[in-house]
């Protein structure tokens, strides 16, 4: 079913995919017309995940108009603010307008009950200011009650994401062992690393600066402490999404603060870029946990994903980059963070070393890594072995 999803090109044969299946496998159907909102969305263009997430909110509405007046209407207040002020702005006005239950019931009817704007402000927390999470988790809380369907969802805590529900969907269900879950995991990832790495490149979802600045970086970090290389990597992490222009949002440190914090650690760092992921003691774990700890470049609360993300820019080969809505889903089925850097570096040691090493540890999968790697015409983010692991994980969820 899914190879056949992937298959779809044009939002025009996901519609038609599903009016042609809708009696007899309703749910092939709903997966279309989902893939039919992703692919309007990443055709629109974006320059973070939360903006692809938040046009796919936009698409996924205009489909509730559709189902309720039976043809095609543009969600034109909505397009109206975003031309105006920008996607994350309009988000953040839409979660002020009077809820819309009647919407929200077609919207999960359809199967697309985790692409309102709410859920994807609780998802981003960092991206918004706090007053407007905690509206976002207000009204979906709301909408959840008034709801007269009766929905397979979780209500415990919304600092957690709604999962999408199908058949096939991977649950966690309850503390079997978090070890467990890692190795489960890595299975998963190992089984289907074909199957996720044609997914990723399939979705042509990150493009333009976010590459560029990536792969600058990357080609920069010898010596690691250079300006030009602190420069690369600062604008890479801006242009993945960690900085929010206006008020409110994930903030980066000026570009000052972020040097000065990396200069003194530039011995450190040096020593790291040798470090080999086969062989990490004691001793290589506490260099990396005082550079991850040295580094001040989120303003926000949250330091792993900040951190993660420039160390993986310094020393590739052993620091991977992890996020909210991808590797902590993936792995912990939340993206709930404790802002706290003992236990951020703690959880940050454990995904590489339960979840990243094991995958790129297997021979079989490091030498399919490495020809990916090898073609970098074709496949330009599979710039090392943990992030050709990072990118399955996302190809996982496309």
């Amino acid at each position: 079913m899914e190879d056949i999803i992937q298959k779809l090109k044009t939002p025009a044969d996901c519609i038609q995919l599903a009016k042609n299946v809708r009696d007899r496998n309703p749910d092939l159907a709903k997966k279309a017309r989902r893939r039919a909102v992703e692919l309007r969305a990443i055709s629109y263009g974006s320059n973070s995940e939360v903006e692809l997430e938040l046009l796919k909110s936009v698409y996924a509405y205009e489909a509730v108009l559709y189902e309720k007046h039976k043809k095609h209407q543009r969600a034109t207040y909505t397009w109206r603010m975003i031309k105006r002020d920008g996607i994350i702005c309009a988000a953040e006005k839409a979660v002020n307008r009077k809820i819309e239950p009647a919407g929200y019931k077609v919207l999960a009817e359809m199967g697309m009950h985790d692409l309102t704007f709410e859920a994807v402000i609780i998802r981003y927390p960092d991206v918004f200011n706090e007053e407007v999470v905690s509206r976002a988790k207000a009204r979906l809380k709301e909408l959840l009650e008034i709801s007269t369907k009766p929905m397979n969802v979780s209500l415990s805590g919304f600092d957690r994401p709604l999962q999408r529900l199908s058949k096939s969907a991977s649950v966690h269900k309850g503390p079997t062992g978090q070890k467990d879950k890692y190795e489960d995991k890595v299975r998963e990832i190992l089984a289907n690393a074909e199957k996720y790495h044609d997914a990723y490149y399939k979705a042509e979802i990150f493009h333009g600066p976010s590459l560029y600045f990536h792969q600058r970086a990357l080609a920069t970090r010898n010596p690691p402490v250079s300006f030009t290389h602190l420069e690369y990597v600062y604008a890479t992490l801006a242009s993945w999404g960690m900085h929010r222009m206006g008020r409110g949002g994930s903030k980066m440190q000026s570009f000052d603060t972020f040097f000065q914090s990396v200069e003194p650690l530039n011995d450190r760092i040096a020593k790291a870029q040798s470090f080999d992921f086969h062989e990490m003691t004691d001793i290589k774990w506490a260099v990396l946990k005082e550079i991850f700890q040295g580094f001040k470049v989120m303003a926000s609360g949250t330091t792993i994903v900040g951190n993660s993300k420039v160390m993986h820019h310094m020393l590739p080969n052993v620091i991977p980059p992890i996020d909210r809505e991808y590797t902590l889903w993936f792995l912990r089925g939340n993206t709930t963070i404790k802002n706290d850097l003992e236990n951020e570096w703690l959880l940050m040691k454990e995904i590489i070393s339960e979840f990243f090493i094991p995958i790129a540890s297997d021979r079989a999968f490091h030498s399919k890594a490495r020809r990916w790697m090898a073609r970098s015409e074709d496949y330009s983010w599979d710039t090392s072995v943990f992030k050709v692991v990072d990118n399955l994980v996302i190809g996982s969820k496309k």
